[in-house]
């Protein structure tokens, strides 16, 4: 009798221990099943927000909201940033206007190192801003704003029907070399503090407007200059009334020439020898232009040719 339970519990122990191991083999390959199902969905979704950040561009985020008074009026500013690249949306309830300014990291790591460089103790140095505390950075921006009415463009292609004249600017008590870039959708302008140098191979780089900018006239660009030069000169006014100094374009040594052969040919009448003089200082001018013109791109022929 000993014997025969002996055998019934090493029956019992083969079967129970058959069973355990067809339980878990049938667990390990549902377990396998879920976990490739899951992986599948992860690298799905993965990738869906891959393209969707390709197609979205870099994401914003919304740090603060809050009301401030800028250059004597009421706003209500909301700040998002992407990194150190700061965008500005300003709400004025009272005017139905919306302002739309933008700081970007190198302003921002400039204005850091200058309000950083002015704390002298060790104990203030370790309190200084730092580039990872965007909310700092925020405050710190939002203390400089200024508003400031851009320009509106030039021709009535350029505008495309919108009015480009909000912006919100960094303003200059942070530092003398500091200006923000400031934007409105498409339409950009750029306040320095000293005029950028031109170079000798750069066509664009002569001052704020050019009537060959398009490589041809239009039929309204003779009332749109009148009208630009105007709202420039309003634009400038309100500067000097908002304590801002007005920075004049750079324009070239040949631009100078030209423009003075075309004085001296409006002054002079008719048949006298200085209007001959500056009519072949202008024709002198206009050669050399199309002569430097034409070797650039003669150069660049040369150089696809090669490739």
């Amino acid at each position: 009798k000993l014997h025969r339970v002996q055998l019934m519990r090493r029956a019992q122990a083969v079967l129970r221990g058959r069973a355990i191991r067809k339980y878990n083999a049938v667990l390990r390959s549902a377990v396998l099943f879920l976990q490739r199902h899951f992986r599948s969905v992860l690298a799905r979704a993965r990738v869906a927000a891959e393209a969707k950040r390709r197609l979205e561009g870099a994401q914003l985020d919304i740090l603060l909201t809050q009301g401030r008074i800028v250059s004597g009026r009421r706003l209500l500013i909301r700040v998002a940033h992407c990194g150190l690249n700061f965008k500005f949306v300003g709400h004025d309830l009272q005017l139905r206007k919306t302002y739309i300014g933008f700081v970007y990291q190198p302003s921002v790591m400039r204005i850091l190192h200058h309000v950083n460089l002015a704390l002298t103790s060790p104990l203030a140095q370790l309190s200084g801003i730092r580039p990872n505390q965007h909310v700092q950075i925020a405050q710190l921006l939002l203390d400089r704003l200024a508003i400031v009415d851009t320009p509106f463009v030039p021709t009535a292609e350029l505008k495309l029907g919108t009015s480009c004249a909000l912006v919100l600017i960094d303003h200059e008590r942070a530092d003398d070399n500091i200006k923000l870039l400031a934007a409105e959708h498409h339409d950009k302008r750029h306040y320095f503090a000293h005029p950028p140098e031109r170079r000798e191979d750069d066509d664009t780089a002569v001052g704020l407007l050019q009537k060959r900018g398009l490589h041809r006239y239009l039929s309204d660009t003779e009332p749109a200059l009148h009208h630009h030069f105007k709202l420039i000169s309003d634009h400038r006014s309100q500067l000097r009334d908002r304590g801002i100094v007005p920075v004049d374009p750079c324009p070239s040594d040949q631009d100078r020439a030209i423009a003075a052969a075309k004085f001296k040919m409006r002054v002079y009448g008719g048949g006298q020898p200085q209007q001959d003089e500056a009519r072949r200082l202008l024709d002198r001018q206009r050669r050399r232009s199309w002569a430097f013109h034409a070797r650039k791109h003669g150069k660049q022929r040369n150089v696809v040719r090669h490739l």
